[in-house]
């Protein structure tokens, strides 16, 4: 037996769609994570790209930036 909850128009008007955020404020870093995923689809080194990688690419970059900064000062 199926249950109906509500209309189809009430779920839309229930909720305000909430503002979208950007991988790299999400992730707490610096670096552009859009730009290395482009940048990592377009190469020769392989066809496929999974979500994370490129947030966790540009987390690296972000950590080694920091430390030289780091060091340098």
């Amino acid at each position: 037996m199926l249950c109906r909850v509500g209309s189809p128009g009430e779920a839309a008007a229930a909720k305000p769609k909430a503002k979208s955020m950007r991988k790299e404020t999400k992730a707490g870093i610096l670096f552009p994570v859009g730009k290395i995923n482009k940048r990592m689809q377009n190469s020769k080194w392989t066809d496929r790209v999974g979500g994370t990688a490129p947030i966790w690419v540009a987390a690296v970059f972000d950590y080694i930036a920091r430390e030289i900064m780091q060091q340098a000062s």
